[in-house]
């Protein structure tokens, strides 16, 4: 039997496990909603994001927006629900200060509130955001899980929660000071774009780091459709998609296309159609 492979820095799984399950996890999506050209629509506050679709032909179309502004398009069977599971992203971005704080901090985004998902997190600071919001410092105590106690930067973009972790639970990357993260706070920048995704926009000297990821699950279903970036796509991976099965005897298929690696496991019948069926067009560069 293979484990399953991970491709992402944090997910809405493995942040359970690497940042004591406080706020990282977005919730579930417990929506039973058929996929519609609907208008974006506002969804639970814990909810992951469910961006519209369309039909073409006898498959739906969902046009992605990543949060560093590539985009692609997924196209699949109507029956595999994968917008309905919530769009979760993540990534990292970096600061170029002095070391060991240098320089890549995980970035967690999630379709909630600060209100709603850090209400009962003790804020330590407020900053100054680019437009003149403010950008809040939580210490967020365990909340189940590992006893850990966490430190976020939360941004508010409408919809969209964004946090920065500043825990220092790499050996390697200290928590940055007070004047850091001040700096921090006033370098980024977020738009939603005309299907409701976040496009967040770092400004010089703060830019991207190397990791891109998407998830598409939720708490009430076994499935989820996985899609980031790797420095090198597996060699078992290249040209052709493979099968698996996890050590709880959950199957699964993973494939690459360029850069972008992909992974859905499931039931046999939500991994089957994502063998045969989905269709997942290379990521397109920001302009």
């Amino acid at each position: 039997m293979v484990g399953r492979s991970r491709i992402c820095v944090l997910t809405t799984r493995c942040a359970v496990g690497l940042l004591a399950a406080a706020v990282m996890l977005y919730g579930t999506s417990c929506s039973g909603r058929s996929e519609s050209r609907s208008a974006v629509r506002t969804v639970a506050a814990a909810d992951g994001y469910v961006p519209p679709t369309h039909r073409d032909a006898a498959l739906s179309v969902l046009p992605l927006t990543m949060p560093d502004g590539e985009t692609l398009t997924l196209r699949y069977p109507p029956q595999m629900d994968i917008a309905q599971l919530g769009f979760r992203p993540s990534l990292t971005l970096s600061l170029p200060i002095s070391l060991p704080r240098c320089c890549s901090r995980g970035v967690t985004i999630g379709y909630t509130t600060v209100v709603r998902l850090l209400g009962g997190a003790q804020q330590v600071a407020v900053y100054r955001g680019a437009d003149g919001e403010p950008v809040r410092f939580f210490r967020v105590p365990p909340n189940g899980g590992p006893a850990i106690t966490t430190y976020n930067l939360a941004f508010q973009f409408g919809p969209w929660l964004v946090q920065v972790d500043d825990s220092g639970l790499r050996a390697s990357e200290a928590r940055m000071n007070d004047s850091e993260r001040r700096n921090f706070a006033r370098l980024l920048e977020g738009r939603i774009d005309a299907n409701g995704f976040l496009v967040l926009h770092p400004i010089a000297p703060l830019r991207f780091g190397k990791d891109l990821h998407a998830e598409f699950a939720s708490g009430s279903s076994q499935n989820s459709l996985e899609l980031g970036t790797v420095p090198a796509c597996p060699a078992r991976t290249l040209g052709k998609r493979r099968r698996f099965v996890q050590g709880d005897d959950t199957p699964g298929v993973e494939w690459c296309d360029g850069a972008l690696r992909v992974l859905a496991t499931g039931t046999s019948r939500f991994v089957d159609l994502a063998d045969r069926e989905l269709q997942v067009s290379p990521l397109a560069r920001a302009l």
